[in-house]
């Protein structure tokens, strides 16, 4: 609905008839024809300022707590006894509808009108309003694997001048001993007693931090409200419903602690900055272990590397090839992950060969891995002759994944023919080529391909990204696709060639990549424009099937004008190495760029919405980042209590390091 209905709405609430709408446009997005309200129709609002609009409301729902889907609500579990009446302003998952007592059918009022008629939609309005006594269906949307609270939809009621009447006799009565408490970093409980008699059915809580309200529904007496703000005011609201409505509101204020996430955790190394210092190299990769070690590869301008671990509290670990870490010569290395203590890593070596190299747990290559922690594909030709074809060609670049059985799927970029393409191919956790995977040249005739990175999802298939360019003329793109665990491409994803086509000028690149839980993947990288010169860093996602998600990036009452993809303001020449995604669905990228102090590595978070999350860190002049002086930020990691892990290097300080941030 909802932007039209609830501007009608609007319009009426402050006694003038509804204005022609607008929307509003987005750095790297197709801006979409926008249906206008006919000024020129004169609707009657005699009545009109009768009552006053209140803020919009987020509704959220576990619905696993009320049993199979869909969850039949009462409107006063909603917004209690205080309010005339609401509309659903937007539908974050699935489906609203209300119930029409006289036709004995449920009726939808969530799903955007297709009209721009002012009669028509006055006409859906008076439709979709919801009263006290009315009955909600939420049915979630097909194939939400989402566990927990999640946001349902939005609300945007209103007041009368009228007294509201006193709640029914049988209402409950209010809730006792309204308790909360913080023992979650950037998460507050509230707890409290329902009445006895008359009977409960179902409790509502709600936060409000001054601007917001969220509004928790639930049949437990308990509810946790995570991803707050530090040292923030709240104040929560409880009541208890049943049949005859809802209950008295009791009230209480607490202030969160002061956690400020995107500020170091002083907990770990030093003042939340574990360092390797004086070593003359350049961090290239980075890895989480399964027992919190860090682990980094830094790199020096002549071909020399090593790998240095640092423990889950941030101190130096001599025990992972001795005090100077494990180095490695002639190497340039393209992607790193961990593999039971040790690690695997992927390289191009000085004469053009893709090498992948494991070690054990203590840094020493690792003998059990093709008979000496090894495999070389020289130059790439044994490797492709095994996809049938003849070609002998030089790696220039690529990346790796390790899978659950610890096979490694790897892309290898080459040149052919003058043109670039990537060579797929699978070897197993020994070393020697995987016979059952169907090995293949991604050679699309319309463009070259450079892959940056790939991800596994659940079932063991690989998703990846990377950099389009055409053949003749015209702007580069990124490149998403899947392969299927027998090496096949996705033919749901295909090989996808993103590029906004509105805008020619914008040159596009895409280097990371990471997937959801629920099949959407998001894909980060640089924006160039071939006109300026001017770089911007842009997040989109996409839905499992490659369609863009449109409603990502926009807010979230107005949920129609998202494009999938937004460009972030940060600084002169940002470049996105890395990506990772918290429980909460939050996004965090990692990269470099160039500020008036100069260079400098970055942390940049956004809400699982797509928008920039102001609750993380304290520039004001680059909401949602927090920045290291002189350097460069290589990798990002969640640990299990949601803080983050980053690693990169200064050249200030000639120092690989390693910043733990308190988040949440």
């Amino acid at each position: 609905m909802v932007p039209f209905l609830t501007q009608l709405l609007s319009s009426f609430a402050r006694g003038r008839h509804p204005a022609p709408a607008r929307r509003r446009r987005r750095a790297l997005r197709t801006s979409h024809p926008c249906e206008r309200l006919e000024s020129r129709l004169a609707l009657a609002a005699d009545a009109a300022a009768l009552f006053t609009l209140l803020p919009t409301e987020s509704v959220y729902l576990d619905a696993s707590q009320w049993g199979p889907a869909p969850v039949v609500i009462e409107t006063a579990q909603v917004v209690g006894s205080g309010e005339d009446g609401f509309v659903v302003t937007a539908v974050a998952s699935g489906v609203v509808e209300k119930w029409d007592a006289a036709e004995q059918v449920w009726r939808d009022v969530s799903t955007q009108p297709t009209t721009s008629n002012p009669r028509e939609l006055l006409r859906l309005l008076r439709e979709r309003t919801l009263s006290q006594g009315d009955l909600l269906r939420w049915t979630p949307a097909s194939g939400n694997t989402t566990t927990g609270y999640e946001r349902a939809f939005t609300v945007r009621g209103w007041e009368d001048s009228v007294v509201p009447p006193a709640p029914a006799p049988t209402a409950p009565a209010a809730v006792a001993n309204l308790t909360v408490s913080s023992t979650v970093p950037c998460e507050l409980t509230a707890n409290w007693q329902v009445p006895a008699t008359p009977a409960v059915t179902a409790s509502t809580a709600t936060i409000n931090d001054g601007r917001t309200t969220s509004v928790y529904l639930t049949p437990t007496t308990s509810v946790a409200f995570p991803d707050l703000a530090a040292k923030t005011t709240y104040t929560f609201s409880v009541w208890a419903t049943n049949a005859s409505g809802a209950g008295p509101v009791t009230k209480v204020g607490f202030q969160s602690p002061p956690a400020q996430p995107g500020t170091l955790d002083a907990g770990f190394g030093d003042s939340g900055v574990a360092s390797f210092q004086n070593v003359h190299l350049l961090a290239t990769q980075s890895a989480l272990d399964d027992q919190g070690r860090s682990l980094v590869i830094g790199e020096s301008g002549d071909d020399q590397g090593r790998i240095v671990r640092f423990t889950a509290t941030g101190e130096f670990d001599p025990t992972f090839g001795g005090p100077m870490g494990s180095s490695f010569t002639g190497l340039r290395t393209t992607a790193l992950t961990t593999h039971e203590g040790g690690v695997i890593f992927s390289a191009i070596s000085d004469g053009q060969e893709f090498v992948i190299l494991r070690t054990s747990s203590s840094g020493a290559l690792d003998p059990s891995f093709n008979g000496n922690g090894v495999w070389v594909s020289e130059d790439v030709s044994e490797a492709v002759a095994a996809t049938g074809q003849t070609m002998v060609v030089a790696a220039t670049g690529g990346t790796m994944v390790v899978d659950s059985q610890g096979r490694i799927t790897m892309f290898i970029n080459f040149e052919h023919n003058a043109r670039s393409v990537t060579l797929v191919q699978r070897i197993l956790a020994d070393g020697t080529l995987d016979s059952t995977f169907n090995a293949s040249v991604l050679d699309p005739p319309d463009f070259d391909l450079v892959i940056r990175d790939a991800t596994v999802l659940q079932d063991d298939s690989v998703a990846f990204t990377g950099q389009t360019i055409p053949t003749t003329t015209g702007q580069t793109g990124f490149a998403s696709g899947r392969v299927l665990s027998d090496g096949t491409l996705d033919p749901q994803w295909g090989l996808l060639n993103k590029y906004d086509v509105t805008q020619p000028n914008i040159n596009f690149d895409g280097q990371v990549i990471a997937v959801q839980p629920d099949g959407k993947y998001l894909v980060a990288g640089q924006a160039t424009n071939s006109e300026t010169g001017e770089i911007t860093a842009f997040i989109a996602r996409y839905l499992a099937n490659g369609q863009i998600d449109l409603p990502f990036g926009a807010p979230p009452d107005d949920p129609q004008i998202g494009l999938g993809a937004f460009g972030i303001d940060l600084g002169e020449n940002p470049k996105v190495f890395a990506i990772a995604l918290q429980a909460n669905g939050k996004i965090v990228i990692a990269g470099g760029t160039t500020l008036a102090s100069g260079d400098v590595g970055f942390t940049q978070r956004v809400t699982d919405g797509g928008l920039l999350d102001h609750t993380f860190g304290t520039d004001s002049a680059f909401p949602g980042a927090v920045f290291t002086s002189s350097g460069v930020n290589v990798g990002v990691h969640v640990r299990d209590d949601g803080r983050l892990v980053v690693a990169g290097s200064s050249t200030q300080d000639d120092a690989i390091n390693v910043m733990q941030y308190n988040a949440c």
